[in-house]
């Protein structure tokens, strides 16, 4: 799949002619547990994004604004985010309080992100209300308002609307921001990351090249869009591609894992991008009887992301799942971050993760050695992959020199999809950043 994609200076100028290259093609699949999903087509999915565009300028929302969207797994959410980026102001998704995420901790980040990444509106369900109102209504708070899209009534669009979205994103520019994502806190606190039009487009298409993407392919992923994995791997990166993506409740895949093989089974999709704790939480959670039925034929590429790549958890995953049409070639691997837009390394596709076996005590002083015993004194490392088309990268030591291969030290990245700094965080943004080369945190080392 050759994606031509230099021409497009914004992101919805490529939505755009996704819905008029291929209207009714199925841009998402809202997949529910028990129930028959909702088929959003790429024409359907742009004449509601219009709608909300226009509402969301009756409400008050600018250009540049910042919408903060905190919606639990619902249809209306993607046409949202498509409306808040066709009016030129800039979404950000956060996580809907749960279980796992106190009330007081949502307040604080909510506050957090008021006080210095900038927000400007919230958009809400109505029964967070009482926790959100307060925050707005706080001396000295930047919010400007709470609105509740799910409630609105979508109203028709007139040819002034056409003519006001089309003069507004006649104005984009490549390198305006396009939204706010955060840092996933993997290694480090969650910090907010500004993308622009340009890093998204051309991550999109350097990934592709990588992943050797066809138009036959379908994304599947339970991932939260506050994620980097979810919104920009299965969200943004399909819809830009112009492919199929099928969207997974994460609460109902916690409760349910076998949800994922049944979309890929049913929906024959074939690309999935998953932290390494799940290849675990499936390989020991689903039981042959909830596998009825269920084929993994379609899947080309289970990409290991977000975590370190581990050896014996491809091997129980596969160990399960290889009697269900699922092939070893399957199983690839990734290392990506919210600061790149996404994907640095990617192994190709249709290949084996590379592994090697290095020695225990050695690793521990801050090199690699290759060895072939297996007496407990060695550990074996998997591939992350090659660096996709974009893309540099260097270990480096504690004073920011380059290591020779043999060390294991900081990974320090440059891409073409570079973020444009962390949002109102000029000091965390040096600290990260220094001549063209983000400074990650996280360790690794080379091996040809």
């Amino acid at each position: 799949m050759n994606l031509e994609l230099n021409k497009y200076r914004s992101v919805p100028d490529r939505w755009i002619d996704n819905a008029l290259l291929t209207p009714d093609k199925d841009a998402i699949v809202h997949w529910r547990a028990d129930e028959e999903p909702i088929r959003i087509s790429y024409s359907d999915l742009l004449k509601k994004a219009n709608q909300y565009s226009i509402m969301l300028k009756e409400h008050g929302v600018k250009k540049g604004d910042v919408c903060a969207i905190i919606i639990r797994h619902n249809p209306e959410f993607y046409p949202l985010y498509l409306g808040i980026a066709g009016l030129c102001a800039i979404p950000a998704v956060l996580a809907y309080p749960n279980p796992r995420l106190h009330s007081d901790k949502f307040r604080q980040g909510i506050e957090g992100m008021s006080q210095r990444s900038g927000l400007d509106w919230i958009l809400s369900e109505e029964e967070l209300e009482p926790i959100i109102r307060p925050l707005i209504e706080r001396p000295g708070s930047t919010i400007k308002g709470i609105h509740f899209p799910l409630t609105w009534r979508t109203p028709g669009i007139d040819e002034a609307d056409k003519e006001y979205l089309n003069s507004l994103r006649r104005g984009i520019t490549s390198t305006d921001p396009f939204l706010l994502q955060h840092s996933s806190g993997t290694t480090g606190l969650q910090k907010p990351v500004l993308l622009s039009h340009k890093a998204v487009i051309d991550h999109v298409k350097n990934l592709a090249d990588s992943l050797e993407l066809k138009g036959e392919d379908k994304i599947v992923s339970w991932l939260p869009l506050y994620h980097d994995m979810g919104l920009i791997g299965a969200f943004h990166f399909p819809l830009i591609a112009g492919i199929t993506a099928i969207q997974i409740d994460p609460f109902e895949w916690v409760l349910s894992p076998v949800l994922l093989l049944e979309a890929i089974s049913k929906e024959h999709a074939t690309i999935s991008w998953l932290p390494n704790f799940a290849y675990n939480v499936m390989a020991t959670k689903i039981y042959d009887d909830d596998l009825k039925n269920i084929s993994l034929e379609s899947a080309r590429l289970l990409i290991n992301c977000s975590e370190p790549v581990r050896y014996e958890s491809n091997n129980l995953f596969y160990d399960k799942f290889k009697k269900y049409g699922l092939i070893p070639e399957a199983l690839s691997s990734s290392y990506a971050m919210a600061e790149t837009t996404f994907a640095v390394t990617q192994m190709p596709s249709g290949k084996l993760i590379n592994t090697i076996r290095i020695d225990r005590e050695e690793f521990s002083k801050g090199k690699y050695k290759v060895t072939y015993s297996d007496d407990g004194t060695s550990k074996i490392c998997s591939s992350s992959g090659h660096l996709i088309n974009g893309c540099d990268m260097k270990v480096i030591d504690e004073n920011r020199n380059e290591l020779p291969k043999g060390f294991v030290g900081e990974l320090a990245i440059k891409s073409i999809s570079m973020f444009d700094g962390y949002r109102n965080y000029p000091e965390k943004t040096a600290e990260a950043v220094e001549n063209g080369w983000y400074y990650s945190g996280d360790y690794g080392f080379e091996h040809d």
